[in-house]
């Protein structure tokens, strides 16, 4: 979780705008397409490296696919730092694989005033694995709707 909020994450912007420029510089009439390209290869491999020891391999690809694509703007907002303060984390009582956390993270421009919020989510451990095969964030959007407008995309 201190990586997906920590920001920013200066090899994966590098990375993004990399592909970002690629994109842009595709003409519409080509058939080459950016599934496979050397950039987001190379963003899937640093992905890999970051993750995959915690993720489970079952859950890995859908992480990549879909949970990161949404959380990819909190490593890759320009002039916008967050740090994670804490993580407390509390096992469910009923289910012992369930888990329910609270991140403390302090976010905000690189000059200017910074806010202190709570995200809140839930996981889920696969015991023979013992590793993450489902998390789920209950974050304010407009957090998120801010990094996203200071995207590495959108500069």
């Amino acid at each position: 979780m201190e990586q997906i909020f920590t920001c920013p994450d200066n090899e994966m912007m590098e990375l993004f705008n990399e592909m970002n420029v690629a994109v842009h510089n595709i003409s519409p009439l080509s058939s080459v397409g950016l599934l496979g390209n050397s950039f987001s290869s190379n963003i899937e491999k640093n992905l890999e490296e970051i993750y995959e020891p915690y993720i489970s391999d079952k859950w890995f690809d859908s992480f990549i696919n879909h949970f990161y694509s949404e959380y990819y703007i909190y490593s890759t907002a320009v002039g916008y730092e967050a740090k994670v303060n804490q993580v407390v984390i509390t096992q469910s009582e009923t289910i012992s694989t369930n888990y329910s956390f609270i991140i403390y993270l302090n976010y905000g421009p690189i000059e200017g005033n910074k806010k202190d919020i709570e995200i809140e989510g839930s996981a889920q451990i696969l015991q023979d694995e013992e590793k993450i095969s489902y998390i789920q964030f209950f974050a304010d959007k407009s957090f998120m709707l801010e990094l996203r407008e200071n995207n590495v995309f959108n500069q």
